[in-house]
């Protein structure tokens, strides 16, 4: 029988008969330069198969095909050799059992309490009837009427906001939603962006980054006392926010902006798993329609760590959001920026001055006393993207900036 017959008899590939050939684990007669399989391979390849599948080594079933041919026997059954050696392998494998069955018991527990406590914390979550009196409208500087909704337990789960000038938000599932921006969808979901960024990231980008982060939180342990409403402006894929969120005592308010309401979602999840006991407030909103009381919030955070510009009006998102920030408020930001004379090719035209540091610069200094900043330096991207407009070989560096409203 040729290799290619003999390879289909066993449902194996030719390139693994080669293999085990070359193993010694298979030894055809060659007849005018060709392999002849006979019956005896096929016992061999068999038994090969069926060591496999008691997890004998390649090395052991090797020593055992050969002691087989050496004593001309194929039945297991009546070899003290086999017998010895079969029984030995049982007691491994009913061993391993063991170890697998303790294993699946204590994973069965683990999936147990997940289950209790992802049902003790799956409720929705809504807008605080107390939060009301900061949400005003961004257009006339009005409070926000609620002129239809479901509350339980003091917050509101369903319902309508408006204002006389014709301005309106929905709140849907405890998500505050304007311009009915939960029917777009201009990113990958969560999940797609969370295993780009494990797989696809500059590992040197992803170590300033944690950097960045650490930074904030130590400047945060700076103003928590006072910081009772927090704005978190694009919440990204939420690291940030699942961390600070559990250090926030009770009585606090964290609002989380972000266009893309999977990730509000996302994030939600994620931060009501961890727990936290501050009322949190998500508002699925561009940065320039935010529905909130103006010289209301105590800190500002902007995201990690693309500066983001709203081209029509010329400004960073800070330089609008800034209006709800008190007066003596803080503002900690952390900023993308282009190092070098080089565009990015991939950048939309007109964006590449706002990813100038001295641009960035100069924008919050007319806002805001410096505090505190630091340059984590720059990289040249190796490989991947870490923004949608970067590819291997932009060079970037990242800043973060600590400032006091004046």
């Amino acid at each position: 029988m040729k290799i290619r017959s003999f390879a289909k008899k066993h449902n194996v590939s030719e390139s693994t008969v080669r293999y085990y050939m070359k193993q010694g684990l298979l030894m055809p007669n060659r007849k005018n330069k060709q392999y002849d399989f006979d019956e005896e391979c096929s016992k061999n390849l068999e038994n090969v198969k069926l060591l496999k599948d008691l997890d004998f080594s390649l090395a052991k079933i090797k020593s055992i095909i050969l002691y087989q041919v050496i004593n001309e026997s194929f039945n297991f059954g009546n070899n003290e050799y086999f017998l010895k050696m079969f029984r030995d392998k049982r007691e491994i494998l009913l061993l391993e059992r063991n170890k697998l069955d303790d294993k699946i018991t204590k994973l069965c527990t683990k999936i147990e309490e997940s289950k209790t406590h992802h049902s003790q914390q799956n409720k929705t979550v809504g807008v605080p009837i107390d939060f009301l009196e900061y949400l005003y409208c961004p257009t006339c500087l009005v409070p926000l009427v609620i002129i239809e909704g479901k509350i339980e337990n003091g917050e509101i789960n369903w319902g309508t906001l408006s204002c006389p000038c014709g301005f309106s938000a929905r709140i849907d599932d405890g998500i505050l939603i304007v311009d009915d921006l939960d029917k777009q969808s201009n990113r990958p979901n969560p999940e797609e962006i969370k295993m780009s960024v494990a797989t696809n990231s500059d590992l040197n980008v992803v170590k300033l980054i944690w950097g960045t982060i650490k930074w904030c939180f130590n400047r945060y342990e700076s103003v928590k006392v006072s910081s009772k409403i927090i704005l978190k402006h694009d919440i990204g894929i939420g690291v940030l926010d699942i961390k600070l969120c559990s250090l926030l005592p009770e009585g606090y308010y964290y609002i989380m902006v972000e266009e893309e309401i999977e990730f509000l979602r996302d994030s939600r999840k994620n931060i009501e798993m961890n727990g936290s006991k501050a009322k949190l407030i998500y508002m699925c909103t561009k940065f320039t329609q935010v529905p909130l009381k103006n010289n209301s919030v105590d800190l500002i955070i902007d995201k990690i760590c693309s500066p983001t510009v709203d081209l029509t009006q010329e400004k960073y998102a800070i330089e609008i959001l800034q209006e709800k920030l008190k007066v003596g408020g803080s503002y900690l930001g952390v900023y993308l920026y282009l190092a070098g004379n080089g565009v990015p090719k991939l950048m939309k035209c007109g964006l590449s001055p706002y990813f100038k540091l001295d641009k960035i610069k100069n924008s919050l200094a007319n806002i805001f006393t410096e505090v505190d900043c630091q340059d984590f330096g720059c990289v040249v991207l190796n490989n991947g993207e870490n923004e949608s407009f970067l590819q291997k070989g932009d060079k970037i560096g990242l800043w973060s900036y600590f400032g006091k409203k004046a």
